[in-house]
């Protein structure tokens, strides 16, 4: 009797560190983006915002009125977005991508992370966004963006067919320049800007990017970020 107690104890031990254990693993892996998706089962939404401008530091801005995008979501914490913003301008000179055939229009390709960020002191749920270097002209003025961008994200813990991610910024730097990766490393998250092949320059974004229309394997889903 006295070694079955034992070993019953020992059995319980046992399932406690385990339990213990996978916890600590799920809790390692948030925030996190439900329900999970893979390479060869993304998730894909449709993404929409309104007026987005774009300020390097020394005052020189570049204002979107609207954007249209498309993205995948890949795994638990990566995904890919397409943004194609429209009817964009400098001081009224019309800014378009090098390689976009539409006056004012810039597409922007990259991908994103929902990682915790960095927001005053205060690890919060956001969404980084890590650009392609992005080339494009207002009038005979070149730019050249490249780096991250961050913004809150909400709902939180929710389930929703809709998901908000705000970016603010002042005087050509964003809010939130620390994002904390997967390694639970902090790492910088700045957006920089080169005009005529000048040094890059700080550069703040800021828009309110909502996420709509998520689907998997062809049906209409509710998505959740578990923070």
């Amino acid at each position: 009797m006295k070694h079955i107690r034992t070993a019953g104890m020992a059995l319980m031990v046992v399932l406690a560190l385990s339990s213990i254990a996978s916890a600590t693993a799920s809790a390692s892996v948030k925030p996190q983006f439900l329900p999970e998706a893979t390479a060869k089962v993304p998730i894909v939404f449709t993404d929409k915002s309104g007026i987005s401008h774009f300020e390097i530091k020394g005052g020189s801005v570049v204002t979107c009125q609207k954007d249209t995008s498309t993205g995948e979501v890949l795994g638990l914490k990566l995904g890919e977005f397409d943004i194609l913003f429209l009817e964009c301008e400098s001081l009224g000179i019309a800014c378009t991508g090098l390689a976009d055939t539409v006056s004012g229009s810039i597409l922007v390709l990259g991908e994103f992370h929902v990682w915790y960020v960095l927001l005053s002191t205060k690890l919060q749920t956001g969404i980084a966004f890590l650009l392609k270097e992005v080339h494009f002209e207002c009038g005979k003025i070149l730019l050249v963006i490249r780096g991250c961008m961050a913004g809150l994200v909400k709902p939180l813990n929710k389930k929703t067919n809709s998901l908000i991610t705000e970016l603010k910024q002042e005087k050509g730097v964003n809010d939130i320049t620390q994002v904390l990766n997967e390694e639970e490393k902090l790492i910088g998250c700045k957006l920089e800007t080169s005009i005529n092949s000048g040094v890059f320059e700080p550069t703040g974004a800021e828009t309110v990017e909502e996420m709509v229309e998520f689907k998997q394997n062809g049906k209409a889903i509710e998505v959740e970020i578990m923070a």
